[in-house]
């Protein structure tokens, strides 16, 4: 317990932390955490995956996770439909729904702004951890995540929030929700667009995968865009050379992929209908050219796209970061900020 605290506050640069206090709330982050387990392999402290690391993210928890004679699905928690980035609190739970990779592990830079009292959790794709399929289509995708959120918090006020992809189904989970008379008192959208309408190109979809799927891992950046085997290649190797060293395994990443697939071909299925009720928006005020041609994560004018569809004050925040950087440090902390004042209002 002692040595793996150490090589805790060493990668985390703080002193004195306790068994229980949460990894995330501490200033650590996704790549922290992979940068931990590597630390803690190295030493010969604990072999535990970053996956599971980030499904237990405490002193104890690790050090449970790593003592588990149970036989779990490839990634464990850490790839389950339902991620408690922080159960603990007494305040309204917030839900945060995956971007287009399926995996909410990024909005773990959220926590250490808004509060220890505020309970969050990641909405993940079904169909990573092997326990189910992908979603058939949008409405059930909508309905499954629904019953993800009561099985927490079996009526509302509700509050949720989703970056890219999981902001339009964020949305299309708030309708649904007031449809059956619950109230949802926040709706966050981090530069989500709006796909309905759009055609589905299987091709085009292909390199957006690989091009996601590098990210998720890690990887540094190659020329042009790769293709999806090649990026599981480069995991695969990285893994078998230090498996602490990426957040994914090769076989991990293959279900990764394969969810990324059914997400961008239901994508054009979600037709927004209205919000009754206020919206916090934040905008990527500094996109760059797609790195796949057509990607709509980086398409102009994404707040106007929702107004139509908001019966209520669209608050459009200026981030200064491109869409697939605003889970970065310094953008998630102007997120946060914005995030846990509008909660402050709410609970007056």
């Amino acid at each position: 317990e002692r040595a793996v605290a150490r090589l805790w506050e060493e990668t985390l640069g703080i002193r004195g932390i306790g068994v229980h206090d949460n990894f995330f709330d501490l200033g650590g982050d996704s790549m922290r955490a992979v940068l931990l387990a590597g630390r803690l392999r190295r030493a010969g402290v604990l072999d535990v995956p970053a996956a599971k690391l980030m499904a237990a993210p405490t002193v104890a928890g690790v050090l449970a996770a790593a003592e588990e004679e149970t036989a779990q699905a490839p990634g464990g928690a850490a790839l389950g439909p339902l991620l408690p980035l922080r159960a603990e609190g007494t305040a309204t739970p917030l839900f945060c729904v995956h971007p287009g990779a399926g995996v909410s592990w990024r909005y773990t830079g959220l926590l250490p702004h808004l509060g220890g009292d505020q309970p969050v959790y990641g909405i993940q794709a079904t169909g990573l951890d092997g326990t189910r399929p992908p979603a058939p289509d949008a409405d059930a995708m909508v309905t499954a995540y629904l019953e993800l959120v009561r099985q927490v918090q079996p009526h509302g006020p509700y509050r949720l929030l989703g970056w890219s992809y999981g902001g339009f189904v964020a949305h299309a989970m708030a309708c649904a929700l007031q449809e059956r008379g619950e109230r949802v008192e926040l709706l966050a959208l981090l530069d989500a667009p709006q796909p309905h309408g759009t055609r589905h190109d299987p091709d085009a979809a292909e390199r957006q995968v690989a091009a996601l799927l590098s990210r998720v891992a890690g990887l540094p950046p190659e020329a042009g865009v790769p293709d999806v085997d090649s990026v599981l290649d480069r995991i695969g190797a990285r893994v078998a050379a230090d498996p602490a060293a990426s957040p994914v395994t090769r076989e991990e990443a293959a279900a990764i992929a394969s969810v990324m697939r059914n997400n961008l071909r239901i994508a054009p299925q979600f037709a927004p209908g209205v919000f009754h009720g206020d919206v916090l928006f934040f905008s990527a005020a500094e996109e760059r050219a797609a790195d796949v041609p057509g990607d709509l994560a980086v398409a102009a004018g994404k707040a106007d796209a929702w107004r139509p569809h908001v019966d209520g004050t669209l608050h459009d925040h200026q981030v200064p970061c491109g869409h697939y950087e605003m889970t970065e440090p310094e953008p998630i902390a102007r997120i946060g900020a914005a995030v846990a004042k509008a909660l402050r209002g709410i609970t007056g």
